[in-house]
């Protein structure tokens, strides 16, 4: 390789950041050293009729230690290496006009199954406590009492919680739940359903099946501290 075919592939390697490494001493053996001539990358020429005159400089020799081998050393004229970022892309203005809108948040409940009296089944929400309190308790053997059930009436109750996992690839929407529960809900046929829960009660009476009469009233706590609200579910029992 000639001395100008050289310079200008070190001149290639220095302005793509590669390091470029060269003898300072005589290597045993090897041939002697062309003349080198520095050829500029030509991203850094303004005009091609404005390049200087470069002369050819030969490379001086020194003298090898006897008792070292040849050291290298790394020439510093090529430049540091930077990483590369990511481009950044601009933001349309429709879309900053017009931004995503968030999902709603997913139906959450858990809801105590249980026969309240002959012929009626209780759907009662739960809300954030693992089952009724005392006076919740209370409260619904006199909603059983008045609708005619025996003082030692007891039926099945069963528990029933959505979502049923927290798997980020499964459904958990209204869809899904009102589908879960139109299998989870066993109702007789001919009963009739109380649903105590006004949050739960649009899930549950798309799940029941039409012909099923459902009365829909609001939560045991609030019936606990509206004691005005007791009459109007009373009513509706016996509408």
């Amino acid at each position: 390789m000639s001395g100008g075919d050289e310079g200008q592939r070190q001149a290639y390697l220095a302005a793509l950041g590669l390091p470029l490494w060269t003898a300072r001493y005589d290597l045993p053996g090897a041939a002697s050293s062309l003349p080198l001539m520095h050829v500029p990358f030509c991203a850094d020429i303004p005009d091609a009729a404005e390049l200087p005159v470069v002369s050819m400089v030969p490379v001086a020799p020194e003298t090898a230690l006897s008792d070292q081998g040849a050291p290298v050393s790394e020439v510093s004229t090529a430049p540091l290496r930077q990483e590369r970022k990511a481009p950044v892309m601009p933001i349309p203005a429709a879309a900053v006009a017009n931004p995503v809108s968030v999902n709603p948040a997913f139906p959450r409940f858990a809801l105590r199954v249980q026969a309240l009296a002959p012929g009626w089944l209780a759907i009662i929400a739960l809300g954030d406590v693992p089952d009724l309190s005392a006076q919740e308790y209370r409260l619904v053997s006199g909603i059983s009492h008045v609708l005619g059930a025996a003082p030692d009436f007891s039926g099945p109750a069963s528990l029933l919680r959505w979502p049923l996992n927290s798997n980020p690839r499964l459904d958990h929407g209204a869809g899904a739940a009102v589908e879960w529960l139109s299998h989870a809900l066993k109702v007789p046929e001919g009963w009739r359903c109380l649903v105590l829960g006004e949050s739960v009660a649009v899930h549950v009476r798309a799940a029941l099946p039409a012909a099923t009469v459902m009365v829909a009233g609001p939560a045991l706590a609030t019936l606990l501290a509206m004691p005005q609200t007791k009459k109007s579910l009373w009513l509706s029992l016996h509408a």
